[in-house]
């Protein structure tokens, strides 16, 4: 549920801040009074228009099911203009793209034509959620199909892949086996460079070393003196002895050390690995890539066998995926009726002509072999007019409703009821009235019929080039639903069928 929207220096509104309740919200004042701006500064904090609010606030009670989103009680959807236009959510910063992708299945705006609710893969998820609600193994067979769909697909693209490389396959094999020769000419150890690394800087001491080892070395010629001294002194020599013979030691080690050591060599295969590490990143990365380019070259070597391996899954795969898509089929074409059936039904209420849904037969897909089709009575949804459009996705909207028991979202509906007769408004308040028992249903309406219907009313009005809205209380609708009857000049008969027509709505 969307729960507060506030914002501030946006259009002819210095700052609105607003507390919602669930059901039906209703938008109504004089045009151009600002109700779009209120209306719009709602979708914007989605994401869906841009906001022109120096600050807006959205706080909902939803979960986000998110992983890169921490959720909060509220959660708090915030857009803050200055030079650029930042999105945030619970003080985290995210991208526009995110926004819309999050709220893309909660959020249904019904106004410009606009025909994404009638696409038919969208119109399949949803008449396989209704199948789900009635029928517990409809639900395994569609995840299992999908599943192996999915295994399909990447069969395909594995044996596309192959099919493609078949044709470079004698430059590939020699580019692979040279890439190979080269990594284990080396013959890399994982820990041997940074043991030459940590050789090569001992070795740069080597001249230094090498000059003092000579000077060090005179210390042996007075050995024999410092023993003497200390026999006479009766002092114990075991520690000078001891200290005389570690460090003894010590110069025969580095003597050997500086001897023995080639340094060209040493620098030689640092150059060889320090290659390896610039290309593969490490040695242990290059040892990953060399097993890996075995590999690649043992399947290039394989080719023909790995080919008809694939082409044996595939078929064997595709094969199952037929069966399951079969069954789903037959399962759709039940409840489809049953969906044309309760649909044709609210176009009744609606004054709409009924239409005819049916399965026709598609290329198999991730949605199985059927194709949702949509037929007007001869006319296509190009020819029909938005106040149609709207009511026909009404229609269906309420029909997904009733089978599914849908309990959160949000539908925004502006000025759904515009040129429409008494009876026809009078019937799309009927149905969004009843849609509000599952959705969170915000309106803008000059249209006695739908306020009367309303949870909450604000009213918008402009003075002095000022916006400003309110919630009215009861005795504030019945004058703002007798403005709506007979216009500015309210008059006593406008105001008694406004205070039946909400006493008939409690």
């Amino acid at each position: 549920m969307i729960e507060r929207l506030y914002f501030k220096n946006n259009i002819t509104f210095n700052e609105v801040n607003l507390d919602f309740k669930n059901g039906l919200i209703v938008f109504s004042g004089s045009s151009g009074a600002g109700k779009s701006v209120i209306f719009k500064s709602i979708l914007a904090a989605f994401g869906i228009f841009e906001s022109t609010a120096s600050l807006l606030e959205v706080s909902i009670s939803d979960k986000i099911f998110d992983e890169s989103i921490e959720n909060a009680d509220p959660n708090v959807f915030r857009v803050k203009k200055d030079k650029v236009t930042r999105y945030f959510i619970n003080n985290q910063a995210v991208s526009r793209k995110l926004l819309n992708e999050l709220n893309l299945s909660n959020i249904r705006y019904l106004s410009a034509k606009n025909y994404d609710d009638f696409e038919p893969n969208y119109l399949l998820n949803m008449l396989d959620e209704i199948i789900i609600k009635n029928d517990d193994n409809f639900k395994d067979i569609l995840i299992n199909f999908r599943n192996d769909y999915k295994e399909f697909n990447k069969i395909k693209i594995e044996y596309q892949k192959l099919c493609d490389d078949e044709k470079k396959i004698n430059d590939l094999k020699e580019f692979l086996s040279y890439e190979i020769k080269k990594i284990k000419d080396i013959n890399p150890k994982i820990g041997e460079y940074e043991e030459l690394i940590e050789l090569k800087t001992k070795l740069s001491k080597r001249d230094k070393i090498e000059n003092i080892l000579t000077k060090v070395e005179g210390i042996f010629s007075y050995e024999n003196s410092v023993l003497e001294l200390l026999r006479l002194s009766n002092i114990n020599s075991d520690f000078f002895v001891s200290a005389m013979s570690e460090l003894n030691d010590i110069v025969n080690e580095l003597n050997n050390f500086h001897n023995e050591t080639n340094i060209e060599e040493i620098l030689n295969r640092l150059e060889k690995l320090n290659h390896l590490v610039k290309k593969y990143g490490s040695i242990e990365d290059c040892i990953i890539a060399l097993n890996n380019k075995e590999k690649e070259l043992k399947l290039y070597e394989n080719i023909d066998f790995e080919k008809l391996n694939l082409e044996n899954k595939q078929l064997e795969i595709d094969n199952k995926l037929r069966e399951y898509a079969i069954k789903i089929s037959n399962t759709r074409k039940i409840y489809i009726k049953k969906l044309e059936e309760k649909i044709n039904g609210y176009l009744n209420l609606l004054y709409l002509d009924n239409i005819f849904i049916s399965l026709k037969e598609a290329p198999l897909s991730i949605n199985g072999i059927d194709y949702f089709d949509i037929s007007l009575n001869k006319a296509s949804f190009k020819d029909i007019s938005s106040g149609e459009l709207n009511r026909l996705r009404l229609a269906f909207l309420a029909s997904f409703a009733d089978f599914i028991d849908v309990t959160n979202g949000y539908i925004f509906l502006d000025e759904i009821d515009a040129n429409l007769s008494g009876k026809e408004a009078v019937s799309i308040a009927n149905v969004i009235s009843k849609l509000s028992n599952y959705y969170q249903i915000f309106v803008i309406t000059h249209m006695p019929w739908i306020c009367a219907r309303a949870n909450q009313h604000f009213l918008v009005v402009k003075e002095d080039n000022i916006s400003f809205v309110k919630e009215l209380k009861e005795s504030d609708k019945v004058k703002e639903i007798a403005r709506m009857i007979s216009d500015e000049n309210i008059s006593q008969s406008a105001l008694d069928f406004a205070k039946t027509l909400l006493e008939g709505n409690k």
